[in-house]
């Protein structure tokens, strides 16, 4: 026999539960984000934005531009072709963000050079919406330049995460909105899925109440993003 041979190999138990919630996101008529987090080389930013993008995964997915526009763009070339979105990590919630991202170069701070990149990198692709299918993550927790990187991109839909468990609020999620309140996308992870271990929901549910607590919680955060997106 010629030829390479090829074996099946076992779906790993945490992929497989990530494409069936995708899946099922689907189904539900929700949108879905995979937060990957990827960025290498353009051949193999090529593979990842295949597998990513492809027929079975998420609407939108989160890349790291540390490498530069040619990791970045087998992501926007697969995103065009496929009608997905894009969030391009730019100013970070984690603590030690300001390690690099806060490194001036050419007089800017290096998250500003990444902003106007994300703007650059999505013009071609701003659709009847105003927007471009290249977002960008600016965390919630870094309200002190999150109305200067709305400035640097208006036409970049924001996912904002970092509320709730992080200790941001709504008010610190308002700068990422247009005057109009769209153009934004909050995210709260662990506030949401663990709200029953925190008051004010451990004390009304508890553990064996646990779904009760999560819908109290996004119904909350609804309420208090509401108030500040639409004053």
């Amino acid at each position: 026999m010629t030829g390479v041979q090829t074996c099946a190999l076992p779906i790993s138990a945490g992929l497989s539960a990530y494409l069936d919630t995708i899946a099922f996101a689907r189904q539900s008529g929700l949108l879905t984000i995979g937060d990957i987090k990827r960025g290498d080389i353009g051949s193999t930013a090529e593979a990842y934005a295949q597998a990513h993008l492809g027929p079975n995964g998420a609407d939108a997915v989160t890349i790291n531009p540390y490498l530069g526009s040619d990791s970045l763009l087998p992501f926007i070339n697969a995103a065009a072709a496929t009608g997905r979105g894009l969030f391009i990590l730019v100013k970070t919630s984690n603590p030690s963000a300001s390690e690099i991202q806060d490194l001036v170069a050419d007089g800017q701070p290096i998250y500003a050079h990444v902003a106007r990149l994300v703007e650059r990198l999505g013009a071609p692709h701003v659709d009847s919406s105003g927007y471009s299918l290249a977002g960008a993550v600016v965390g919630a927790t870094q309200k002190d330049c999150a109305a200067s990187l709305r400035q640097l991109m208006p036409h970049a839909i924001i996912l904002a995460p970092g509320y709730g468990a992080q200790g941001a609020t709504a008010q610190d999620c308002a700068a990422c909105f247009h005057p109009n309140g769209l153009g934004a996308v909050v995210n709260s992870s662990r506030g949401i899925t663990f709200a029953w271990e925190t008051e004010p929901y451990k004390s009304r549910f508890g553990p064996s109440r646990w779904r009760e607590a999560i819908a109290a919680a996004v119904i909350d955060m609804k309420n208090s993003l509401e108030a500040v997106r639409c004053p």
